[in-house]
C-alpha cells in the first residue's frame, strides 16, 4: 500500500510541475509544487493513522471473540462437569 501512495504523490509532483511551468517564461512556480505536495502527504498520513486504527479496532475485536469464545468452551465444560455430579 505504501509503494503506490509514494506513486500517487510522484505522480502528483510531476503533474503539478507540469502546470505550474508559467508559460512563455518557463518558470516553475516551486512554492506551489511543495504547498500542494505537503498537502498530499498530509493527508496521507491522515489516511495511514486512519488504517491503523482501523486495523487496531478488528484486531481486537477479533480477541475479544476469541476470549469469549474460550470463555464459552470453559463454561460449557463446567456446565457439563456439574450435570455429572448431580448424577
Amino acid at each position: 500500500a505504501m509503494k503506490e501512495d509514494i506513486d500517487v504523490v510522484r505522480a502528483a509532483v510531476r503533474q503539478l510541475a507540469w502546470r505550474a511551468v508559467s508559460p512563455g517564461t518557463g518558470s516553475i512556480n516551486v512554492s506551489e509544487i511543495l504547498v500542494q505536495t505537503l498537502t498530499a502527504l498530509d493527508a496521507m498520513e491522515i489516511h495511514y493513522r486512519d488504517l491503523v486504527a482501523e486495523n487496531e479496532m478488528h484486531r481486537t475485536r477479533s480477541m475479544k471473540r476469541d476470549v469469549a469464545a474460550e470463555y464459552n468452551v470453559v463454561h460449557d465444560r463446567a456446565q457439563l462437569a456439574s450435570l455429572g455430579d448431580k448424577a
